[in-house]
């Protein structure tokens, strides 16, 4: 049989290893909450990968429409430059074309009044 130091000594450690079990299940608990908070952060890190991801996107779709329409701006702008060029020139050969005009019934008005 033991003797009373063995006895006390056995429960000695079975209450010390009462105390590694309870604080080994505390530490396991410990252990799979914060592995639910680590997956949650990813993926709330994911998620906000993704949206990054998709503003940028369409970031990127704005400017290729920003740049579309300033070269449809140019190219318009050209086109009414050109309109308006050729709008001057055709003004200007119709005012050369009315001095003409005037010219020619001035020296009809002349020959008539001489005649």
């Amino acid at each position: 049989p033991l003797s009373r130091e063995e006895r006390g000594t056995g429960a000695e450690d079975g209450g010390a290893l009462a105390v590694v079990q309870e604080r080994s299940n505390r530490l396991e608990q410990e252990v799979g909450y914060l592995s639910g908070q680590i997956q949650m952060e990813l993926k709330a890190k994911a998620s906000l990968k993704q949206s990054t991801a998709e503003a940028i996107a369409r970031a990127a779709e704005a400017c290729e429409r920003e740049e579309a329409a300033e070269a449809r701006a140019a190219a318009l702008e050209d086109a009414l430059a050109d309109e308006t060029d050729a709008l001057d020139s055709e003004a200007g050969l119709r005012t050369r074309a009315e001095a003409q005009v005037d010219g020619v019934l001035a020296a009809l008005q002349t020959v008539q009044a001489q005649a």
